[in-house]
């Protein structure tokens, strides 16, 4: 038995009466829950709180041999709030759905958990605009503990963003994983959002949909392809 604090990523039917909650953890890292599936107020209760970036906690009970623990004492995160949009609610679904695939095998790391611990405890309060970008950043600073961030000490106004170095160069690789000088100006962009500047961006959809096409291309190419993310058609249509 042990204390665990859990950010809820996606939830799976596993039976008539159980659901299967994948989950960060901090002490963890990457973890199964066995949940209730039952229609009674307990039941739902827990469903509430592991929708998607929900943060709860309680007492994990974890067995040899087995993958998938249940959890007892379950309550909200202190500090934690719901997102209260719709929109908030979209970002929310995608970004769980993007953690879920590249979060597969990850163990504990206290300073991811820090990481994506703090900025979804701030998603209750963030105004739609700083929402709309919400998802940019966290994608984006991702890559940091992922291993993949960027080298951003070679680029130049003008330079072209070679993908596959992940460095930006004078003239275009002889391949065409690259970013031309106008869209490799967004790779800076990205690399500066953070909490305090994400209401200050001001992005069209399409500007948006063409930094997030950028990054997920990035991504199918040091980490994981993400193409396949089911949210991913509501979050290029939610924005405006």
């Amino acid at each position: 038995m042990e204390n665990i604090h859990c950010i809820a990523l996606r939830t799976v039917r596993h039976s008539d009466s159980t659901s299967i909650v994948t989950a960060w953890s901090r002490e963890r890292g990457r973890i199964a829950v066995a949940v209730n599936a039952g229609a009674g107020r307990e039941a739902r209760r827990r469903r509430a709180l592991m929708m998607p970036l929900g943060m709860f906690e309680g007492i994990g009970h974890f067995k040899p041999g087995e993958d998938i623990c249940r959890m007892s004492d379950v309550r909200l995160t202190p500090g934690a709030t719901p997102v209260p949009s719709a929109m908030g609610a979209v970002v929310a679904l995608f970004l769980a759905d993007f953690l879920a695939t590249v979060l597969r095998d990850c163990p504990a790391d206290p300073l991811l958990s820090d990481f994506l611990f703090s900025e979804i405890a701030s998603m209750g309060s963030l105004s739609e605009t700083a929402l709309a970008n919400f998802h940019l950043m966290i994608i984006y600073r991702m890559g940091h503990f992922l291993g993949i961030e960027p080298d951003l000490s070679s680029y130049a106004p003008g330079r072209w963003f070679d993908m596959r170095e992940a460095r930006f160069t004078t003239a275009p690789p002889l391949h065409r994983q690259c970013l031309d000088p106008d869209r490799a100006r967004g790779v800076v962009l990205l690399s500066r959002l953070n909490r305090r500047n994400l209401s200050r961006v001001r992005l069209s959809r399409v500007d948006r949909n063409t930094l997030l096409d950028s990054i997920l291309d990035y991504y199918a190419l040091h980490h994981a392809s993400l193409s396949s993310l089911a949210s991913l058609p509501v979050v290029r249509e939610i924005f405006t």
